[in-house]
């Protein structure tokens, strides 16, 4: 029996997040100490680089806002009481202890990650904003610390997502093959409880 563990719309906000971040944390490393193999313009780069950016932003506010008009953002924030599953989970993840505990439809890692990303790029996003719209944005600029500042806050950004993202990889895929399944399809097979 199959049953519906991943709608449309996540698996679309999904695969935008996925493939723009990663685009954006390769062209924001680029533009920040250039690639020497790379034979693009840095004008290019940085198109691609805000282009991107802007995506992954406007896919932010509709993801959030698709757990919010549907009412599932319990399924994926992470809340304090969340902190006391981390030692049942490292241990299952870390293969410390065989039984899978259940934490529902996102364990507690992934939980972490989704909702810290969102924090991150909220954090970039608005660093980039400023660095796109300058003369605008240039009180939020000194409440940042000023250019030098915002690139850092830039830097980190695709520096904490290169950390970050092979951690959610592992999860991944050391959860559930199921689950997995999921992102692409859906579906996930149930067995029939008879």
């Amino acid at each position: 029996m199959k049953e519906l563990h991943q709608p449309l719309a996540i698996r679309i906000y999904h695969w935008v997040m996925a493939i723009g971040v990663f685009i954006l944390t390769l062209t924001g490393f680029h533009l920040s100490q250039p690639f020497t193999w790379l034979s693009v313009s840095m004008s290019s780069v940085r198109k691609i680089h805000y282009v991107c950016g802007f995506i992954v932003l406007a896919n932010l506010v509709a993801h959030i806002s698709f757990y919010v008009i549907t009412k599932t953002y319990n399924d994926i924030l992470f809340r304090w009481n969340n902190f006391k599953d981390i030692p049942s989970f490292a241990k299952y993840f870390l293969f410390l202890s065989e039984p899978h505990p259940n934490f529902g439809k996102y364990n507690p890692g992934q939980r972490l990650i989704f909702c810290s990303w969102a924090v991150v790029l909220i954090i970039g996003g608005t660093a980039g904003l400023a660095a796109y719209f300058p003369e605008p944005a240039m009180p939020i600029i000194k409440l940042m610390g000023g250019m030098q500042v915002l690139k850092w806050i830039k830097y980190l950004t695709a520096v904490y997502f290169a950390a970050t993202m092979p951690i959610h990889l592992f999860l991944v895929f050391t959860e559930d093959p199921a689950k997995l399944q999921a992102i692409f399809t859906g579906y996930v097979r149930k067995e029939k409880k008879e």
